[in-house]
């Protein structure tokens, strides 16, 4: 509810600390936080000419890692398994990355 719903509804105040939707919120802007990155990183690496197979394999990791992380942060799973899901997210965007650069260094 915002401030200009008021009117609307039957509450007399707005309340911006609820502790639910604050963690929604700070899920959706971890997963924006680190989903960009792929989406550039991933567009490059597919300029290079990757097997379809590596493709594949790479994007699914990836989606399923993303997952896995935003079901552990909503969830309020304890650490490391959230930290993990990260982390294999990670590993993808720098595996693709690594391979851009030195795909592209190579040819100077």
């Amino acid at each position: 509810m915002n401030l200009e719903d008021l009117p609307l509804g039957n509450k007399s105040h707005v309340e911006f600390n609820d502790v639910q939707v604050e963690r929604i919120r700070r899920a959706q802007q971890n997963d924006i936080e680190n989903v960009v990155p792929f989406i550039l990183i991933g567009g490059l690496y597919l300029t290079t000419n990757p097997s379809l197979a590596t493709s594949k394999i790479l994007f699914r990791v990836f989606v399923a890692a993303r997952f896995a992380h935003t079901f552990f942060y909503l969830g309020s799973v304890r650490q490391p398994c959230r930290f993990l899901a990260f982390l294999v997210g990670l590993g993808v965007n720098s595996f693709m990355a690594i391979n851009v650069v030195s795909r592209y260094l190579e040819d100077f």
